[in-house]
């Protein structure tokens, strides 16, 4: 067996066709190639200007796609950012429909049930709310210190 030849401009004759075009690519250098945005960031750069049905549109996508083919084992998942999105632009209700499915996905994250119960409390659902707030502190130890924890034991205390 003889190894394959590499058939670039050096293998060829010099007055090839072929070798004046490998030449002239070779010395053309190709334009920087522009990185991409992933989706995740972009929808939240969207909402940020102020473009709040683009970036809900492109996270939707992204959370879509994270269902389809399996999310990141680190990272937040895109449909729990879109809940976060929908709470900030004040939509509890559509919010907590996302948080319900990252947590079927992911039943103990601490912040998918901390969105969660936030949504709950904030569309008037205090059954809801003290569910999910309830979940979030039996997940964590006694010695846990995150602030969010704090709120979780303040409105199960009010309760």
């Amino acid at each position: 067996m003889y190894p394959a030849r590499n058939r670039t401009s050096r293998n060829l004759p010099s007055s090839s066709p072929n070798a004046k075009n490998a030449r002239k690519r070779a010395a053309t250098p190709s334009p920087p190639k522009r990185p991409r945005i992933s989706a995740k960031p972009k929808a939240w750069l969207a909402f940020a200007k102020g473009k709040s049905d683009e970036a809900l549109q492109e996270l939707r996508a992204a959370a879509d796609r994270q269902d389809k083919n399996g999310g990141e084992s680190v990272g937040i998942p895109a449909r729990e950012m879109l809940g976060d999105m929908l709470l900030e632009l004040k939509r509890p209700a559509e919010a907590i429909a996302e948080y319900r499915t990252v947590l079927k996905n992911s039943p103990n994250r601490f912040d998918g049930l901390l969105g969660a119960a936030r949504a709950a409390q904030a569309s008037g659902d205090s059954g809801g709310a003290q569910s999910f707030y309830a979940k979030l502190a039996e997940i964590c130890g006694a010695g846990a210190d995150r602030p969010e924890l704090a709120e979780a034991k303040t409105y199960l205390a009010q309760k």
